[in-house]
């Protein structure tokens, strides 16, 4: 694919890095010393200009490119980007944003704006937080079906009540499956009789219940007692959100 990325701050590189060994990728970045050092450090095309200018996006070979991914700092410059884009070609265009009310004006008319898809990252890192508030030792937790289903990963730490029992003695729950043990670099696919050792980390799926509860069994030291004991540093967007959801949540956040 030709991908046009406007914006070449520590989000639009990191994109552009984990593309640039599968697809053609062109950066647009203002910062002509930063659009130099693209063209050393990555296998990129660094074009110097304005994303919001039509000659800029023409210059980039934005009526060749398959998608435009605005990922610059201001909202409204990644909204104009992709506007711009959509006017003058047929790119799937993607605008980084942090103000949800852009998202929900998105949401209820996903023409809006001339974006196909539109992230908002303030949302999506409270949405990270909130994920694992009450899951002690998760490296990751992701949301299925509407977020009926989870799919986590805990750290099994020495004196965890689940360290060195069988994947039978552990599997007490309802709606749970254990779906891999990672040790030592490699994946394990758990039966009932595999044991689980300290230092593990043990993926597993299922309702948000039952993983809760395993979170309680693997570091029940570090899971929240009462709905009150979550305090949330920082006023910031994110922090506003972070409350918000935990709030949904049944949590009662300071």
């Amino acid at each position: 694919m030709r991908v046009i990325i406007v914006g070449a701050g520590q989000v639009g590189t990191s994109i552009a890095a984990d593309l640039d060994g599968a697809h053609e990728v062109v950066v647009v970045e203002q910062d002509p010393g930063r659009a130099e050092e693209l063209n050393y450090s990555l296998d990129v095309l660094a074009v110097e200009g304005d994303g919001t200018a039509v000659s800029t996006l023409e210059e980039a070979g934005v009526q060749d490119a398959d998608m435009v991914i605005a990922s610059t700092d201001d909202d409204e410059t990644n909204i104009v980007v992709c506007s711009t884009a959509k006017a003058i070609s047929d790119a799937f265009t993607i605008a980084r944003i942090k103000n949800t009310e852009y998202l929900r004006t998105w949401e209820r008319s996903e023409k809006a704006f001339g974006i196909d898809f539109m992230v908002c990252t303030n949302l999506l890192t409270a949405e990270s937080i909130v994920r694992v508030v009450g899951l002690p030792a998760a490296r990751d937790v992701d949301p299925f079906a509407g977020g009926r289903v989870q799919m986590a990963e805990f750290h099994v730490s020495e004196g965890s009540p689940v360290a060195d029992r069988t994947v039978r003695e552990a599997d007490r729950y309802d709606s749970l499956t254990f779906a891999a043990v990672l040790r030592d670099g490699e994946v394990e696919i758990p039966r009932g009789e595999t044991v689980i050792s300290p230092g593990d980390r043990v993926v597993v799926i299922g309702s948000p219940e039952s993983v809760q509860g395993f979170a309680r069994d693997v570091a029940p030291e570090e899971s929240p007692g009462t709905a009150e004991e979550v305090v949330v540093v920082g006023g910031s967007e994110i922090g506003f959100h972070v409350a918000r959801l935990l709030e949904d949540r049944g949590f009662d956040p300071r």
